[in-house]
């Protein structure tokens, strides 16, 4: 089968130097040994230092690697005054659409400075891949995923993708809720605690098998691990197809 990996991250190596290859390289060679045709993918600069200066080496990264590494627009939602700015530049440069992520930022994600990004997408039919988690953490209430119900039913042509679908048992569920009551909201699978196959079945049998993205977090997370859960779990290998690849693939198409 073949496979997009809908959230994948790149640093630099003095970032990150414990996971190996570093950059538009060695985000190319993991892909390449797992057999992944495209990634989208976001700079880990961008998201946690300057996003103009981390959307700059995203943007190298694609132009070395067109087609293979798809590039996502970071915003920092601190800097109301530069998001209309890096949006055009960046769009205008081929990036394949935004990514935020609210915990990092501490900002919420209904604030008011997202709401320019948002009509932006909603306007140009953008993309967001946004962080979502829903657990104990108090950090969280900036990335709960309950917040986009909202969001999704203002700006319709915007198109969201809950990043870990939430996260934990509690973000999952409130997923579910969501995805199947806006049709501008998917869900992207990877996550750091709580995923595992049942969840994904469960995914399947609530919301179908159409809405499903395949990520990883590579390098932050195994490759290896997030693909095994795919794999291993109790589902069609129609439906794998789907989650792996088919579903992203015409995602982007749509655009």
């Amino acid at each position: 089968m073949k496979i997009i990996d809908a959230h994948m991250h790149m640093y630099e190596h003095r970032e990150k130097p414990e996971f190996g290859g570093s950059g538009a390289k060695g985000a190319a060679e993991l892909m390449d040994k797992n057999g992944v045709s495209k990634c989208l993918n976001s700079h880990i600069t961008a998201l946690k230092g300057d996003f103009s200066k981390g959307n700059d080496l995203m943007h190298r990264a694609m132009k070395k690697y067109p087609g293979k590494i798809l590039g996502l627009c970071v915003i920092d939602p601190n800097f109301p005054g530069r998001i209309f700015p890096e949006l055009d530049k960046r769009m205008a440069q081929g990036f394949a659409g935004v990514k935020t992520h609210p915990y990092i930022h501490g900002y919420f994600a209904n604030g008011k400075n997202y709401h320019m990004l948002y009509e932006y997408a909603h306007k140009h039919r953008i993309f967001i891949l946004s962080h979502t988690y829903l657990n104990e953490d108090p950090g969280n209430r900036f990335c709960d995923p309950r917040l986009f119900g909202e969001l999704a039913r203002n700006y319709k042509n915007a198109r969201f993708i809950l990043g870990h679908a939430g996260g934990a048992p509690q973000g999952h569920a409130e997923c579910v809720k969501l995805a199947n009551k806006y049709d501008n909201i998917y869900l992207e699978m990877c996550s750091t605690r709580a995923f595992d196959p049942r969840w994904l079945e469960k995914f399947v049998d609530k919301t179908g098998d159409d809405k499903i993205f395949f990520g990883s977090d590579a390098p932050f997370n195994s490759f290896e691990a997030a693909l095994g859960k795919v794999l291993s779990a109790r589902i069609s290998d129609k439906s794998r197809e789907k989650i792996l690849y088919l579903n992203i693939s015409r995602f982007l198409d749509s655009k």
